[in-house]
């Protein structure tokens, strides 16, 4: 599966470092596949766009399944010369396959949101 991930930074002077990046894609608790993205830098005021290839173990998702995109990293941001420490990022988004078994994703995409 390939997802397309765009990341905005709306700070204007603060620019993000992420550490390596985690996706996990995983169905009725199971981890079906896994991908991650080497460390970057983005700007303040930055949009980045990248491609994440998730190689799929297995895949059974059937009318009405669910599919659970993960994201886990960590992050430390740069204000002018000074980087703070790091802090946790988990974020999470349900999927919803329609009674065909494909998936309702609108123009927007899929918002990522914090863990529970």
């Amino acid at each position: 599966m390939v997802f397309s991930l765009v990341i905005t930074n709306p700070n204007k002077n603060k620019g993000i470092l992420y550490d390596e990046t985690a996706f996990t894609l995983t169905q009725k608790g199971l981890i079906i596949g896994k991908s991650s993205l080497k460390p970057f830098y983005q700007n303040g005021m930055g949009v980045i766009s990248n491609s994440v290839l998730v190689n799929v173990d297995r895949f059974v998702l059937g009318q009405n399944g669910t599919l659970k995109v993960g994201l886990e990293t960590t992050v430390r941001y740069r204000i002018l010369r000074w980087t703070t420490k790091q802090h946790s990022l988990n974020l999470e988004a349900s999927v919803a396959a329609d009674k065909d078994g494909m998936f309702s994703i609108n123009e927007e995409g899929v918002t990522l949101k914090p863990s529970k």
